[in-house]
């Protein structure tokens, strides 16, 4: 699933050309930080949640579960536009410590899977192979590239020091997870209860 999603996600990067800031996986949801410089953001959320989509039907029924048919409900896409550099920084703050809100873990990086890191900014795209389901191989390349940079306000906050803007964010985001554990009355889920619990619902 978490190939499929990272895979759907730098296809719908590639062939709009939007600019990646975060991602991030909360059980039932996602979060997705981004600059659309050319107006491409309906095509990039049609490509993507499409694919998405169907390739997690094919999974499912590959794995003898039912397919739903449509994974994402009739709700609007949620979309909020942040103005200055102090809400850019606070909301990936918040979208990169949801697992920890949410009472499923005490670190973000206890989760499996991909877990965004702010390095990733200033690090190579991350390469992402070709599910061997659902994305056809003789139209889809055997990897894609998943490009993450930081929000332009953002990064002119810091002059253009990225090393400097990067400590920022990860002292920002551990100010946050010590707060929410602290303030924690009851023990974390954890991963597997709580994907238990979204199978029974």
């Amino acid at each position: 699933m978490d190939q499929a999603w990272l895979y759907a996600l730098g296809h719908a990067q590639q062939q709009t050309g939007v600019s990646l800031h975060c991602a991030t996986k909360v059980i039932n949801h996602h979060h997705l930080d981004l600059t659309d410089n050319e107006e491409k953001r309906p095509e990039f959320l049609r490509l993507f949640h499409g694919e998405l989509s169907c390739a997690l039907n094919t999974l499912l029924g590959r794995e003898r579960y039912d397919q739903p048919g449509q994974i994402f409900d009739d709700r609007p896409t949620h979309h909020m536009r942040l103005l200055d550099a102090e809400a850019q920084a606070a909301h990936l703050v918040y979208e990169s410590v949801q697992c920890v809100a949410a009472g499923l873990v005490k670190r973000p990086e206890d989760m499996p899977g991909f877990v965004f890191d702010f390095s990733l900014w200033k690090g190579l795209p991350i390469r992402v192979r070709r599910p061997e389901f659902y994305f056809d191989p003789r139209l889809r390349d055997e990897y894609v590239y998943l490009w993450f940079n930081p929000p332009a306000r953002l990064y002119r906050k810091f002059n253009g020091d990225l090393d400097q803007l990067i400590y920022y964010m990860r002292r920002l985001q551990t100010e946050a997870i010590r707060a929410m554990n602290a303030a924690r009355k009851w023990s974390v889920m954890g991963v597997a209860v709580s994907l238990t619990n979204l199978q029974l619902r």
